[in-house]
């Protein structure tokens, strides 16, 4: 099972965005980055990727190695947590986390849980 935070908005209606490590943007990095809407993270890649290139890889192919390993470490670890603060600043509010399977199931307890309340 995994932590969803939920997040809603009057007119773009309901988000589940996960918490902890993205695998996503491990893998994915600055394609993840621009699918979320992530423009300022896919520019410090973009920064970070000819820093690593050309200077890390010229003084050790080993230390441009291990750059590019930290780059998708630190997408990894913190990608979600950049989505739900994108999410608020687009003018989606918390609500509240759930734990479920998957997105579409966390959004549909969110649901129910919703209409049981207003019965």
């Amino acid at each position: 099972m995994t932590t969803f935070s939920i997040l809603i908005s009057e007119t773009k209606g309901i988000k589940a965005i996960p918490q902890g490590f993205s695998m996503l943007a491990f893998i994915f990095t600055a394609a993840w980055a621009i699918d979320n809407d992530l423009i300022v993270v896919f520019l410090w890649t973009v920064l970070a990727g000819f820093v690593i290139k050309s200077v890390l890889f010229a003084i050790n192919p080993w230390f441009g190695f291990a750059g590019a390993i930290l780059v998708f470490i630190v997408y990894g670890m913190e990608g979600n947590k950049w989505a739900l603060s994108r999410a608020i600043k687009k003018g989606y509010e918390f609500q509240m986390t759930i734990e479920a399977a998957n997105r579409k199931k966390a959004i549909t307890e969110y649901k129910q849980g919703v209409q049981g309340d207003q019965t």
